[in-house]
């Protein structure tokens, strides 16, 4: 721009305005600045005491920011005119009403975020799933206790699962219009677990006892000791793992009458195997296959079961973690060879529960591939591997300590990315996704649209 000498009378007249202004917007700086102003996620319901507490010692943060803004923008639409039609002015003018054309993409608005508090009585939420009707999750109270809790998001009534608090881990692996589906216990073929499922028709009958899917000590050959992952969707639910004898297993089970029905959709032929991350895309199955090798390290390969029960490999590069499939994309992580290799020797006794425990420590680039066409791309250059879920049209995930949340319809970070970014935890179903912050009193559950 060029450098401009403005006359006398010039001058007069912008700082007319300016003092004008000064005195015109004094009273709303000092009203705004008394005032307690939102928080920047919008409520449904109202967060605990703390959080409250906290919003209040920001307002007069927030409170001065918005007076500024204002004093601003009242400024902007007097002082303009005055500036005429140079190119000053007109520079001037399209910073003021945002028609800078270096940037024509739209500006996003605030996305709309529900908050839900933990019951009464209990401390912290540990995990969480949300659908358009159901948020599910289980909580922690003082004693160390949890308990898995139905929250109805249209009345907001919240009813217990369980007929008491149990003292071993929950998590919530699950959820779908007609069930809610939990793990109690770690996992692992070293202690006693049990997947459950309990039917949402009637939450708050307290008669109901939860179905039991798997129990790890069941001596069935198809039962599981180590799992692998969990998906459902409608009555179906797909359960991978490996059993006690060491092979790949996965489950399909329809609990469509109201009792589960088992069937073996895969099973590897070779013992050392842990089967993981399984999902349904389009009538097609998708899982990993993990096993060690003492030269290459950990490996994994992303297999296929279509429609019409053939099994191929999708992705066999042996370095392909957690696969995700949803709205005709599949996701995973792709982790370092070297990396892999440079593992392989500080992996000693190589079991199912051990490669389960190794997925945790790994991260690689997350990548992206159209199921319809074979069009490959890679979403981020970092992501923890067993952090990646998709549902519906969102991918989740996390590195470096940040959640992530991206846009498969527009290829893009999705409207939540910078809401997310702090979460403790962070899961999407086909409809929702939930998340909750360090001190987890509070539930956020962002609708998908």
């Amino acid at each position: 721009m060029p450098t401009l000498s403005a006359p006398p009378a010039f001058r007069e007249r912008v700082f007319a305005a300016i003092r004008a202004e000064e005195r015109q917007v004094a009273p709303a700086i000092a009203r705004l600045s008394r005032q307690a102003t939102n928080p920047e996620l919008p409520a449904v319901r109202s967060a605990s005491g703390a959080r409250r507490a906290r919003r209040i010692a920001m307002a007069p943060r927030f409170a001065l920011a918005a007076a500024a803004a204002i004093a601003i923008t009242l400024l902007m639409t007097r002082v303009a005119p005055l500036l005429g039609g140079g190119a000053f002015g007109q520079q001037a003018a399209s910073v003021g009403n945002g028609n800078d054309q270096r940037n024509t993409a739209p500006q996003n608005t605030t996305p709309h975020i529900a908050q839900y508090p933990v019951a009464a009585r209990y401390i912290a939420a540990t995990s969480a799933l949300a659908s358009s009707t159901w948020l599910v999750y289980s909580a922690l109270d003082a004693a160390g206790q949890q308990m898995v809790f139905a929250e109805s998001r249209r009345d907001q009534r919240a009813y217990p699962l369980l007929a008491m608090p149990v003292a071993d881990q929950v998590s919530i692996r699950a959820l779908t219009n007609s069930w809610a589906i939990w793990l109690t216990g770690a996992g692992a073929s070293s202690a006693h677990w049990t997947l459950n499922a309990r039917s949402l028709a009637a939450p708050d009958d307290t008669q109901t006892a939860p179905l039991t899917l798997l129990d790890s000590a069941s001596t069935s050959g198809d039962t599981l000791t180590t799992l692998g992952g969990v998906w459902a969707s409608g009555d179906g639910v797909l359960i991978a793992g490996a059993n006690a004898s060491g092979d790949g297993v996965l489950l399909r089970v329809d609990l469509a009458s109201g009792t589960p029905v088992t069937s073996v959709l895969s099973q590897t032929s070779a013992t050392g195997h842990l089967l993981t991350d399984p999902s349904a895309e389009n009538g097609s199955y998708y899982w990993a296959d993990v096993s060690f090798d003492s030269a290459a390290g950990l490996q994994s390969a992303i297999w296929q079961r279509d429609s019409a029960g053939h099994t191929s490999e999708v992705v066999p590069d042996q370095t392909a973690f957690h696969p995700s499939a949803a709205s005709g994309t599949l996701a995973w992580v792709d982790v370092s060879s070297t990396a892999l290799a440079g593992m392989a020797t500080t992996m000693t006794g190589v079991t199912p529960d051990v490669e389960a425990q190794t997925l945790r420590q790994l991260n690689g680039s997350l990548e992206a591939m159209t199921l319809s066409n074979g069009h490959q791309w890679q979403v981020a250059p970092r992501a923890d591997v067993t952090s990646v879920d998709a549902a519906g049209p969102l991918l989740v995930w996390a590195s470096d300590a940040h959640t992530h949340a991206y846009d498969l319809r527009h290829s893009a970070a999705a409207a939540i990315e910078r809401q997310i970014a702090s979460a403790a935890f962070a899961d999407t179903t086909a409809t929702a996704v939930v998340w909750a912050q360090s001190d987890g009193d509070t539930l956020y559950v962002y609708d998908v649209r």
